[in-house]
């Protein structure tokens, strides 16, 4: 039996719900505030009374019954849970949850940073039966303590690149540089895995993964305020890991450069000890999509949904769907909200004032927004951008540019025309 209690404002009833078909017997309950949850412990019965996810009442004898388990081990298991808050949706007094006597697990995956630290930072914040969980730790349970000690190594990172003044570009190449010179390490076998891919941990033992690189990109992006995102990359073997890298979603008006590119830092990061090459190699530095997904096939690696581009290329697919199948009109129009819905979160991330509308042509939106993710870059843009981030020699950075799918992908007459350029402009 697994058995997970959830405290979510938006749960306007003690709700349940119970994932019979999980061979673990999965149960989920639900309370909408902390009050609740302490008196249901408190006086605890097999009476108490919830409602499933179909609004039908159960007790807790009839879900003993209904899951064919010990009275005691489900006691047991209530209990013994610690209590998750999804703090985003929590709309209760935040001093009820640092005066509990009980101890919870406050998710801050999807809230927002500056919330994020108010709450970190708020005068009564300092009860020790308070453990904290984040995407940038990998959902490590961290102490309050921790908890500010990782993100305060994250905000010294960007204050110091915010004091350089970089372009949005110029910034993701800083990150993107520093970053890959961290050397690939895996933690040891009896080592958590945290150990390589939660930044609390990373700081200390300077093991990394490709979680870690996209956790401390993400992080530092979003201190910057930079659309960064991590993208997780399934494995068709079961057996094998998936892989993360990130993705971003780029307006820069010093370039003129406006577009949406994937980054691996892993795959360009350094390798040992000995490992010069990293220092020369750009080519998964901003790769256009469609390129990013046939060398992650190649890897045998499950193309995303879970982000705000790909999610949207599987909206627009399953609505032509319904348009081919002659689904009922008011199915069509709601696949067709959802997804303009995502286009215009799109086009914000991208901050591109514009906003599309039920009579806007899908199919041209789709393409222009195709078109974003598979643009190159000018190597001419490339080296400027590298120049005043790294300064490297001439010599290293034609051959950095020569390592990117920008320069990789242009025609033979494009570049001649590149080089003649260069040629010209050295002299």
């Amino acid at each position: 039996m697994k058995l997970e209690i959830i405290i979510d404002s938006s749960a306007l009833n003690q709700s349940l719900f119970i994932d019979a078909y999980n061979e673990n017997n999965h149960i989920t309950i639900f309370f909408s505030n902390i009050e609740n949850y302490e008196q249901f412990i408190n006086t605890f019965t097999y009476d108490a009374t919830f409602f499933t996810e179909l609004g039908k009442k159960i007790t807790l004898k009839k879900v003993i019954k209904h899951l064919n388990v010990f009275e005691s081990d489900l006691k047991s298991e209530i209990i013994n849970a610690i209590p998750i808050i999804y703090l985003k949706t929590y709309k209760g007094k935040i001093e009820n949850i640092f005066k509990t006597n009980k101890p919870l697990i406050i998710d801050f995956n999807n809230l927002e940073l500056d919330e994020i630290l108010s709450f970190l930072t708020h005068p009564e914040n300092n009860n020790p039966n308070i453990l904290y969980k984040c995407e940038i730790a990998s959902n490590e349970l961290l102490t309050s303590q921790e908890t500010i000690d990782m993100y305060q190594h994250i905000l010294n990172i960007g204050d110091k690149i915010k004091k350089r003044n970089y372009s949005p570009l110029e910034t993701i190449y800083y990150i993107y540089y520093n970053l890959k010179a961290k050397m690939y390490n895996k933690e040891s076998e009896n080592e958590d895995i945290s150990t390589s891919r939660s930044i609390n941990q990373i700081r200390k033992t300077n093991k990394i993964v490709c979680e870690g690189y996209s956790n401390y990109f993400f992080a530092v992006a979003r201190f910057l305020n930079l659309s960064v995102f991590k993208l997780t990359w399934a494995s068709k073997d079961k057996d094998k890991p998936g892989h993360a890298e990130n993705i971003v979603f780029i307006n820069d008006s010093k370039y003129e450069v406006t577009g949406i590119y994937a980054i691996d830092t892993t795959w360009d990061s350094k390798r040992d000890e000995n490992d010069v090459r990293y220092k020369h190699n750009i080519r998964h530095f901003l790769i256009p999509l469609s390129v990013n997904e046939t060398e992650k096939a190649t890897q045998n690696l499950i193309f995303p949904d879970d982000n705000t581009y790909y999610s949207i290329i599987k909206a627009y697919e399953r609505y032509k769907k319904f348009i081919e199948l002659n689904a009922p009109s008011f199915i069509i129009n709601e696949e067709l909200k959802r997804l303009i819905k995502k286009i215009n979160k799109l086009y914000d991330l991208l901050s591109i004032n514009f906003k599309i509308t039920e009579q806007s042509d899908i199919d041209k939106e789709i393409k222009k927004i195709i078109m974003l993710a598979n643009k190159l870059i000018s190597p001419t843009i490339l080296e400027n951008i590298i120049w005043e981030v790294s300064k490297p020699s001439d010599d290293e950075l034609n051959k950095m540019i020569k390592t990117s799918y920008h320069y990789q992908l242009l025609p033979k007459e494009s570049k001649l025309l590149y080089e003649l350029f260069r040629t010209r402009h050295l002299k």
